[in-house]
């Protein structure tokens, strides 16, 4: 009987921090720190930034097949455990594509992991953040508020598990 060989699937990420710091550095200089890199999943590799109040999270996703960016409501000066919606009618967690449908932005609609389209892809969401989100990068979180809203909405009409 052979062993079983388990490869790592991850993407390093200093790789990825090279990828990303080109389009989100603008961050560093808006009073962000860049405060965790991780690449200790199988399924994405991330770079976070964060100021006082929120942080920016860039996530190249195997599982998604793309580049998804989340913003979070800091607690305490840390990401919330919360998934995303509301808590008692405050939005700690989004994914970036809601604050965009919230603003009636279409999302990216081609994904991909090659370069080339990551680099598409992070060009398109840093110039997302700047232009339908500006007010998140000087302390304003109600784009996370109107991002959470939408899928509390989605949450009540399509409820998990399913009612009997």
């Amino acid at each position: 009987m052979r062993g079983i060989s388990v490869r790592w699937m991850g993407y390093p990420s200093t790789q990825w921090r090279e990828m990303v710091e080109p389009h989100f550095g603008f961050l560093i200089e808006l009073g962000f720190s860049r405060v965790i890199e991780d690449d200790t999943s199988n399924w994405e590799t991330s770079l976070q930034y964060a100021s006082t109040v929120s942080a920016v999270r860039i996530v190249r996703s195997i599982e998604y097949d793309r580049v998804e960016v989340y913003l979070y409501r800091l607690l305490n000066g840390q990401p919330p455990p919360y998934s995303e919606g509301t808590i008692d009618g405050v939005g700690y967690q989004a994914l970036f594509d809601n604050v965009l449908e919230s603003r009636g932005q279409r999302a990216v609609e081609r994904g991909g992991l090659a370069d080339a389209d990551v680099e598409r892809q992070l060009g398109y969401w840093s110039d997302s953040l700047r232009r339908f989100a500006p007010e998140i990068l000087s302390g304003d979180l109600s784009a996370i508020n109107e991002a959470a809203a939408i899928v509390d909405e989605r949450k009540r009409k399509h409820p998990w598990p399913p009612p009997e």
